[in-house]
């Protein structure tokens, strides 16, 4: 069967079936998902997951585990010794970010020289923002 009834007049008037009239241009397969689009094991996964979360939630060290290992990770950082590169010239080069590119280009930095530019104009615009809110709270209060 043609999928777009592209067929000649004669072949249609000949056709002994009858084709109803809202479904003479339409696909034989509607393209439509089934209703069934959830994958066979994801109910055994869901109740893993809910087995998890009760786990985690009638254990009342939780929040305590998770500082103290946050606290060994900074601890860690801290110990490590960080090679810095204190003598990196301002003309190097800087890996270049495409995310910062697409949606800051203004602010994307060539080079280490233009990096501490844009970091003092940062500052200066977060102290004039300050200083403008400052002034506002005393007018207010006034």
């Amino acid at each position: 069967m043609d999928p777009w009834n592209n067929l000649p007049h004669q072949q249609l008037s000949n056709l002994s079936y009858s084709i109803k009239s809202d479904n003479c241009f339409e696909f034989e397969d509607n393209f439509k998902p089934l209703v069934c689009d959830t994958l066979p094991d994801s109910k055994e996964y869901l109740a893993s997951l809910e087995k998890k979360l009760a786990k985690l939630k009638s254990d009342p060290n939780v929040l305590q585990q998770l500082t103290a290992k946050r606290e060994a990770c900074m601890q860690q950082l801290l110990k490590n010794d960080y090679d810095s590169n204190v003598n990196d010239s301002l003309d190097t080069p800087i890996e270049h970010s495409t995310l910062l590119r697409t949606l800051a280009p203004e602010r994307q930095a060539l080079t280490q020289g233009e990096r501490v530019t844009l970091i003092q104009y940062d500052q200066l615009i977060d102290n004039e923002n300050d200083s403008k809110s400052e002034r506002g709270s005393t007018a207010s209060n006034v």
